[in-house]
This record gives structure tokens, C-alpha cells and sequence, in this order.
């Protein structure tokens, strides 16, 4: 088995662009969301509800460049993900808890992500994510929904 990895690389985002309470902390989101994850992908076949399978998976969170901004490496034997979306993630911060989401855009990779977002959080350096990813099946097109908790 091949180990595969995926980069959710997130852009820039003006802070006017959401409605969203980033919280008054000492340190940016992205930074306290830093780190490498080891957990599980959990993976659900379209009807989101029919267990898949359950793998291992290693997840990188690094700062970005910008405010509010992240990348995320994702690395796992059997949660194929191919390629590299970009958009814009926001944060919104409540006492240690922490939200994030990035828009993901269909068609840019090979087994696109095609969620709406990105939807994670994070609590007590513990993380949990989503999202759900399209590939074609010989002449069908299948919907896969990828769930990741995983600790520092």
C-alpha cells in the first residue's frame, strides 16, 4: 500500500470577510492548532452513515503565512486523498475550544474534496475533522465521508 498525502493549503481571508468572534487570546488560533496529530480516519460510504473502514492517519497543522491561516499535511496508508485545495479558513475561538472551517473547491484535483467546508475542532490538543471527497468509479461517481479525531 502506497502511503498517500494530501495538503490543505488555506489562503488569506480579510477578518471582515465572516461574521466570526475570533476570541481575545494571547496567541492566534493557527499557532495553538500547530502541531502533529496521530489518530484515525474514520470513512463512511455515501449514505453517511455505512462504516468503510477505520484507518490510521498522521495529521501536520502549520501556521500560515497570513492571520488565520493554516496548512494541513494529512498522510495515511487507506484515507486516499489526492492533490491540494485552497481556500480561506476562519477560526472562531470560545474559551479553549476552537473552530475552524476552510471552503474547499470541486474540480481542482484528482478525487476532489467537495464538502462545503472543511468543518475541525479543536480541544485540549485534541483535534477532530471532516469532510467528504468525490472520485470516479469505473462510470459512477462515489461519495466518501472522511471523519479524523487524532491527539498531539
Amino acid at each position: 500500500m502506497a502511503v498517500l498525502a494530501v495538503c490543505f493549503s488555506f489562503a488569506s481571508c480579510d477578518d471582515d470577510d465572516f461574521n466570526v468572534d475570533h476570541g481575545t487570546h494571547s496567541q492566534l488560533p493557527e499557532t495553538v492548532l500547530s502541531g502533529t496529530y496521530t489518530g484515525t480516519y474514520t470513512i463512511y460510504k455515501s449514505d453517511g452513515v455505512t462504516l468503510e473502514k477505520t484507518v490510521p492517519g498522521t495529521v501536520t497543522i502549520a501556521a500560515g503565512e497570513n492571520k488565520y491561516t493554516a496548512t494541513f499535511n494529512s498522510v495515511s496508508t487507506e484515507a486516499v486523498v489526492n492533490g491540494a485545495e485552497e481556500g480561506c479558513i476562519d477560526v472562531a475561538w470560545a474559551n479553549d475550544i476552537i473552530k475552524f472551517w476552510g471552503k474547499t473547491t470541486g474540480g481542482t484535483t484528482a478525487g476532489y474534496l467537495n464538502s462545503d467546508a472543511l468543518n475541525g475542532t479543536y480541544d485540549n490538543s485534541k483535534i477532530t475533522f471532516r469532510f467528504a471527497k468525490t472520485v470516479r468509479s469505473g462510470r459512477k461517481t462515489v461519495t466518501n465521508f472522511y471523519n479524523f479525531e487524532g491527539t498531539k
